[in-house]
């Protein structure tokens, strides 16, 4: 259930925006996130999603969330929930966001997630990273600022989170080897000359969903810009999407030469992220992949 003092606090900001004069008649918990509480609250015409967490745990988790719904729904032609309005009250942060009826997808679904990835990759910055920090997870990720595309991936994406790893007793020091000899041998491994593009950032298949039409969605961004490679990466690591994805992908974007090659070693990203999360057998894996790439 709701906590009563985000309930109240949801309505008086309701009622200042002119979007709802009444109050929330119900609420109805949601299942199936590992992060924050989440749930439907119902008015009298119309349902919205809201989600909430310890403020002192993910300070501005939720208005970093609502500014890359905002840029992920400007830049890319695929459904996103809008955010309606997030905010914090007592030990609370929430975010309210448009409610999506899910239903079963159509039959092109994978065609039109793929064409519409590539069209949000086309969105360019000068530098990869963002202007801020954000989350990917409940894990923090740095996206500092950076022109070379191999030194952000071996700095943002490897060294910090492994680093953290070893921190919190997750991986052994002895695996800094690896890290230091990584850098020099992956080099020539990664392409050149194409402009960071901005990614969703942690799309896999639990972040995906069809809408009340079941065209694709896509929900729960870390957003950056990157190597575009790095997101198409992640979509075949905890199960490949739809091949009709990847044709169509590739299609409207076609991918660099060699990118097979270069799978494993992006994923070694979200496996990090999974190791300080989870433990368990992803150590394992991203020892591995350290040992073979360097």
């Amino acid at each position: 259930m709701i906590p009563s003092i985000l309930s109240k606090s949801i309505n008086e900001r309701f009622r200042s925006l002119g979007i709802e004069s009444g109050g929330i008649n119900d609420f109805t918990g949601v299942a199936g996130g590992c992060i924050n509480d989440t749930g439907i609250i119902h008015f009298d015409q119309r349902n919205y999603f809201v989600k909430w967490n310890s403020r002192k745990r993910f300070p501005e988790m939720f208005k970093k969330e609502a500014k890359a719904l905002e840029m992920l729904g400007e830049a890319c032609p695929l459904k996103i929930p809008k955010p309606i309005f997030y905010g914090d009250e007592a030990d609370y942060s929430y975010l309210v966001m448009e409610w999506i009826e899910s239903r079963g997808r159509v039959e092109h679904y994978w065609e039109t997630l793929g064409q519409g990835l590539a069209e949000l990759h086309r969105t360019k910055s000068e530098r990869f990273g963002f202007e801020e920090d954000n989350f990917i997870g409940s894990l923090e990720q740095s996206n500092t600022w950076n022109t070379n595309w191999l030194e952000f991936f071996f700095e943002n994406r490897v060294r910090i989170p492994l680093e953290m790893a070893i921190d919190g007793g997750i991986m052994d020091p002895s695996d800094l080897k690896y890290l230091e000899r990584l850098k020099d041998e992956i080099g020539n491994l990664f392409p050149e000359g194409e402009k960071p593009a901005l990614i969703h950032g942690d799309l896999w298949g639990g972040n995906i969903m069809s809408d009340s039409l079941g065209a694709p969605c896509i929900i729960d961004p870390a957003i950056y810009f990157a190597n575009r490679e790095i997101e198409i990466a992640f979509t075949t690591l905890f199960g490949r999407f739809g091949e009709d994805f990847y044709s169509a992908y590739n299609e409207s974007f076609p991918m660099e030469l060699g990118f097979e090659k270069r799978i494993e070693l992006y994923n070694l990203y979200p496996l990090l992220v999974h190791a300080n999360l989870f433990g368990g057998g992803y150590v394992n894996s991203c020892r591995q992949i350290l040992k073979r790439y360097s």
